[in-house]
């Protein structure tokens, strides 16, 4: 049974909110770069980390080998930047469109975002999943952050009551991910206003510790 949508402003703020890979663009080598995230991302979710080469990564980019290595000079610091990039891009993605909505709303514009984030970046959203609590990678520094910018963008959106923002905010995200990647694999289909709905509805009597 598909739940209504408690939310008007989410479906108003869909058309002009920017997912992760538009924002990327316009960072710094933006243009240049796209190619070779999405190559990079492609690469990792087909062959993992380990069973993926530069020499591949920079064939199907349609970039030379050597741009590759004098950007970005190592696979794992591609690793690392690739993270570190996608993660700023979500948590400015998250900002933008709760500036345009009302606090007490915010929460729910921020499970829209992570879904249709998701839905557009699944093989992103896998990567990050798999690498956000590693250690004992030579982008740990770099995951550190992400994970830290990521878990502080959603605590600021969720209300204060029950204290525990951070944990809050950790379990909000790894619920509507991962709920968002089960999905994405039904072979039901896919509805991203109906999943919305669910985890607002699941996450406003559970995660939350009181009724909003």
């Amino acid at each position: 049974m598909k739940i209504s949508k408690p939310n008007e402003e989410i479906g108003k703020l869909k058309a002009g909110t920017r997912m992760p890979g538009e924002l990327l663009a316009e960072h710094e080598d933006g243009p240049a770069k796209i190619p070779v995230f999405r190559a990079a991302i492609e690469l990792f979710s087909e062959n993992d980390y380990s069973g993926t080469t530069m020499d591949e990564i920079a064939l199907r980019a349609g970039v030379a080998k050597g741009t590759l290595f004098y950007r970005y000079g190592s696979k794992s610091k591609l690793m690392g930047k690739l993270l570190a990039d996608g993660g700023v891009a979500l948590a400015e993605s998250i900002k933008q469109a709760c500036a345009t909505t009302s606090e007490i709303r915010q929460w729910r514009v921020v499970i829209d975002v992570l879904v249709n984030s998701v839905a557009e970046h699944p093989s992103f959203a896998k990567l990050l999943l798999a690498e956000f609590w590693r250690s004992d990678r030579p982008w740990s520094e770099e995951i550190l952050a992400t994970r830290t910018l990521i878990v502080d963008t959603l605590a600021s959106y969720l209300p204060p009551n029950g204290g525990g923002l951070r944990s809050r905010a950790t379990s909000l995200f790894g619920m509507v991910v991962f709920s968002t990647l089960e999905s994405l694999g039904n072979s039901s289909g896919f509805n991203p206003d109906e999943l919305v709905s669910l985890m607002e509805n699941f996450i406003e009597f559970g995660v939350l510790s009181s009724p909003i």
